[in-house]
């Protein structure tokens, strides 16, 4: 629901920037969650979002304008335009991925500061900065930002590290304000007849913080595939077992599809070194957050590397297992009060995560009332963005 108090004599000209293009079921979940914090700003705004898949966002967010961040000239004049940057939400200040991704991203930051343009960080995830010169640059340029909201304390205590004097506020995710939608997609609802469980994998181990991009990455750095080997055959072990022991189907959701990350590649994968690979399968389609949380209320649990599978399973009062890679998702539990039922990676075994699954059955009543009871402070605590961003447009 839009603020009724907003001060329709301002309109205020707002520029998003953020994500992996978008195209990322989570960081459309951030957008999503972040384009309904806005409606509730004290003042009307119009919203521009720099994409890298510009045909798409105009698909999923009609009415606003999509600009295609790869054009230079188009993004400096939407810059140019705007009142405000918002850069976020989502793991935008790392170089753990490729150097790369950290040089464009504040070239876009620079485009925005030598406009003089206001700049706030918004929700964003930090990861550990490798490199003094990086750090350095870090520090530069956020130094000059009006504040920096971040999504959890592990954002906020690498910022200090780096002495960072732009004012820092621990706000939340805006993925965790979705709801979901009253009606599930007629292809969804067929599944939900059976009893099941979803399961959320990525790749892994391939990331060097290298000048590469992440795409080039896969291809090129395959020191460590004999690690993720043992994460796809773990997985195998486990769906199995869930099949056998719960007589439960499973279903994988690829949350980053395509080129980039291949989400789909590794379910496909994992299938292959299923025994019950006919009580398994694929959800390719593409749904609104709205639709994934409705369809996430009728399964058993999930579990997932991907953050934002457990974040949208969160908003649908489902029980989650994490088996994290990053501090984000050690933090996304922590603060859902669950770090009991997270597990790095590297420490993921059938046996590690049945002990889990097995004690989320025997409470799984408990754990949806956490669920629900810290769900509803990680909402409160994402709304302050607002009250922040007003705050620095008044």
């Amino acid at each position: 629901m839009e603020n009724p108090r907003k001060q329709m004599n301002k309109r205020i000209n707002i520029c998003i920037a953020g994500g992996d293009s978008w195209s990322n079921r989570g960081d459309r979940a951030i957008l999503s969650g972040t384009i309904d914090l806005i409606k509730k700003m004290e003042y009307d705004s119009e919203i521009s979002i720099l994409s890298g898949d510009q045909k798409k966002t105009k698909t999923d967010f009609p009415g606003l304008n999509a600009i295609n961040r790869r054009n230079i000239f188009s993004l400096l004049v939407t810059v140019s335009q705007s009142d405000i940057l918002l850069w976020g939400g989502g793991h935008l200040l790392q170089n753990t991925s490729s150097k790369i991704f950290l040089v464009f991203q504040f070239y876009i930051l620079m485009s925005a500061l030598i406009l003089r343009k206001k700049v706030i960080g918004f929700a964003l995830g930090v990861e550990e900065i490798h490199g003094s010169f990086w750090r350095k640059l870090s520090k530069f340029i956020l130094d000059k930002f009006q504040l920096i909201s971040v999504r959890d304390i592990h954002s906020k205590n690498v910022l200090i590290k780096l002495n960072v004097k732009t004012p820092i506020f621990v706000t939340a995710d805006p993925a965790v304000i979705l709801r979901p939608t009253t009606n599930i997609p007629s292809e969804l609802r067929k599944l939900v007849s059976k009893p099941f469980v979803i399961i959320a994998p990525r790749k892994w181990f391939y990331y060097k913080s290298s000048l590469f991009p992440v795409s080039w990455q896969k291809k090129f750095f395959h020191k460590d595939k004999d690690k993720f080997l043992t994460v796809l055959t773990n997985f195998a072990k486990l769906a199995d077992w869930i099949i056998e022991t719960l007589h439960y189907n499973v279903f994988f959701i690829p949350m980053y599809p395509g080129i980039e990350q291949g989400d789909e590649e590794v379910s496909e994968k994992i299938i292959s070194y299923m025994h019950h690979q006919e009580s398994a399968c694929i959800i390719y389609k593409e749904y609104e957050p709205s639709e994934l949380i409705a369809f996430f209320q009728h399964t058993k649990f999930l579990i997932g590397m991907r953050m934002h599978a457990t974040i949208l399973a969160a908003c649908s009062g489902t029980p989650i297992i994490g088996l994290y890679y990053q501090e984000k998702g050690k933090s996304f539990f922590s603060a859902m009060k669950l770090s009991d039922f997270s597990l790095p990676i590297e420490e993921f075994t059938p046996e590690n995560v049945i002990q889990l699954i097995q004690t989320l059955t025997r409470n799984s009543e408990k754990i949806k009332s956490t669920l629900v009871t810290n769900l509803e402070i990680l909402r409160s605590q994402a709304e302050f963005n607002i009250e922040l961003l007003n705050k620095v447009l008044r």
